[in-house]
């Protein structure tokens, strides 16, 4: 019976198990640019140790797309990931959320609370990063396989014997006398016993792989509001690309930051709660982008 290449303790192959740690990876990394694009400041809730950091609220965004800030019976001014629940009215608007934290699910009416956004849309934006992950996944895993198949440009055929000679001539063979192997006696008995061999024709992928992975990878940080050109390939653009780019930019970047700040001076009405949020990102994004050059 065949060897089976799986892991011990795991029904993943190796290549699969590999494959899924790639994923998870280039997940991870949209991930973190996608929580560390905004810094949240003022009276913001209090934890056992502090205020709420930042970096939760952005979890909260980037999972629920949305954020009920409302009194809490139970733990006081409360800034929660909310999804929609209830009746809609008239204008197909959700009348109540339900705010979900550890122990806690509150039901709201919209009177009850100030509701923040992801986007625009009102979403979140994991099911994106999953899917750029999932497609650079893709491309990264058939470069590897690509790589792979450049080792294997000839298929042999031949009986058994004549592939033992021919195996143990090649493997014995160093760079200096690949032309004297052919000389020696291993390859002249296969190549009398007859021995047929093809081409597999593998091309060379790996460039052109390389270059669509950075054009996928930036087209998923523009999504995220980040500059996707690095500062000396601006410099070649001509100004009609540049200036589409920048808008492209600009437009996910401000359509972030105007969701979260839109409701800002309601919850201070409300609460009396002063809190601020403001791009981090950078305006240049030389040590994110990548280069396909």
């Amino acid at each position: 019976m065949a060897k089976r290449n799986y892991m011990p303790g795991c029904n993943l192959s190796v290549p699969a198990l590999r494959g899924l740690n790639d994923l998870v990876g280039t997940a991870i990394d949209l991930f973190m640019m996608a929580t560390a694009s905004f810094e949240w400041d003022g009276d913001l809730p209090d934890t056992d140790d502090g205020k709420l950091e930042s970096f939760w609220l952005e979890r909260y965004m980037f999972d629920a797309g949305i954020i009920a800030v409302y009194e809490d019976p139970e733990i006081g001014f409360a800034m929660l990931p909310a999804f929609q629940t209830g009746k809609l009215d008239a204008y197909y608007r959700p009348t109540k959320y339900t705010a979900v934290g550890l122990g806690i699910q509150r039901e709201l009416d919209v009177k009850e609370c100030v509701l923040l956004y992801n986007n625009s849309a009102r979403v979140g934006s994991w099911s994106m990063v999953m899917d750029y992950a999932t497609r650079l996944n893709e491309i990264t895993r058939t470069d590897l396989r690509n790589t792979k198949q450049l080792s294997f440009p000839f298929i042999f055929g031949g009986n058994e014997e004549t592939i033992t000679s021919l195996k143990a001539a090649i493997t014995n063979a160093t760079q200096d006398d690949v032309f004297s192997l052919f000389l020696t006696n291993n390859i002249a008995k296969a190549l009398k016993d007859g021995i047929a061999g093809i081409t597999t024709g593998v091309q060379y992928l790996g460039d052109n792989l390389q270059n669509h992975f950075v054009d996928v990878f930036n087209e998923a940080i523009t999504k995220l509001g980040y500059d996707n050109v690095p500062l000396h390939k601006k410099e070649r653009l001509i100004t009609d690309e540049a200036q589409s780019n920048n808008a492209k930019v600009m437009f996910y970047r401000n359509d972030r930051l105007r969701a979260r700040q839109n409701n800002l001076d309601k919850i201070y009405e409300k609460f009396g709660r002063r809190i601020t949020v403001k791009w981090i990102g950078g305006d240049s994004n030389a040590d994110t982008a990548m280069d396909g050059e």
